[in-house]
């Protein structure tokens, strides 16, 4: 039998928090503050998509890295002078708080805590978290993209996993790119509602869950948005819920990763493209820009020092 529960995630994470009686469907918001038609979220959905797509059109101020490509060894010959042009910085942006009533409408247990405090909690339950992610199973659509899909958790790690409550269907905002090509990826709200101030409202989620099974089936919401890079997005949602820099570090920039210009060239983009995410979603995070800003330093100089000219 498939028992229906709303939001049951939120109640798992709430309680880390505070010493109250969990979530429950009757201490939600009444129906009357929730988005009463689909035209409804549809509108703020696409005032939301607007603000993530200017992120992919800015162009940055760039300043030209100009050098000759080393010789190889197979030919002997020098290859053609190349022009490459990367901006010198990446522009911080001003970090605006997320607002507090997003968060307290997921969990309204969480009215008297701190933003800050919500993240520090939640990056403690991250194990938790990514493990429902990790063991969601879900069939891509083949044509038409749905409302919702069906998926399997499995706690395939034997570890108490917390189940995702959305399913993002991803395409990218920049000019020239299929905006028909989606990659899904399952999230947690409550941790995108307490780490991006941009983050557009998503519609309310159920789960279905048959009683007494170790895999368990879940409808889940499928919401489309139009980012800069949903290549890296995978990145930016484990530092979300994991916030940990030196990971995140290593994952942009591993051992031996200048290994030649095309190498460093892909790091650039992938750092760009983190970059403009984070800007797109309102991360709030400081050390999250601390990272992608030593990072690009770190490829700026590997690019200089492969494109120089080699003295005589």
């Amino acid at each position: 039998m498939i028992a229906r529960h709303h939001n049951n995630k939120a109640n798992k994470v709430a309680s880390a928090f505070v010493d109250r009686a969990p979530c429950t469907p009757s201490s939600r918001l009444s129906s009357s503050r929730r988005p009463r038609t689909v035209s409804y979220f549809n509108r703020r959905r696409r005032g939301a998509q607007q603000k993530l797509a200017k992120f992919a059109s800015t162009p940055l101020a760039t300043a030209k890295v100009t050098g000759v490509i080393p010789a190889t060894a197979e030919s002997g010959s020098v290859k053609p002078q190349v022009r490459i042009s990367l901006p010198t910085a990446l522009q911080r942006p001003t970090l605006q708080e997320v607002k507090a009533q997003a968060i307290y409408d997921l969990c309204p247990e969480l009215k008297d805590v701190a933003p800050d405090y919500v993240r520090l909690t939640l990056s403690s339950l991250a194990p938790q978290m990514l493990a429902g992610i990790h063991g969601t199973q879900m069939v891509a659509p083949t044509s038409q993209l749905p409302h919702e899909l069906e998926v399997v958790v499995s706690d395939s790690l034997r570890l108490a996993s917390v189940t995702p409550t959305h399913i993002l269907a991803l395409s990218s905002s920049r000019s020239g790119v299929s905006s028909k090509k989606y990659q899904l990826f399952p999230i947690h709200q409550l941790v995108f509602a307490a780490n991006c101030s941009t983050m557009p409202a998503l519609p309310s989620s159920f789960a279905a869950t048959p009683a007494g099974n170790s895999s368990r089936t879940a409808t889940l919401p499928v919401v489309s948005y139009s980012i800069p890079s949903p290549e890296t997005f995978g990145l930016l949602s484990e530092y979300l819920y994991t916030k940990n820099a030196d990971v995140l570090r290593s994952r942009i920039l591993p051992v031996n990763w200048a290994l030649d210009i095309e190498t460093i060239l892909r790091k650039a983009f992938m750092i760009r493209g983190l970059w403009a995410n984070a800007c797109a979603f309102g991360v709030v995070d400081p050390s999250l820009y601390d990272v992608l800003e030593d990072c690009w330093a770190a490829v700026l100089r590997s690019l200089h020092q492969a494109t120089s000219t080699p003295s005589s």
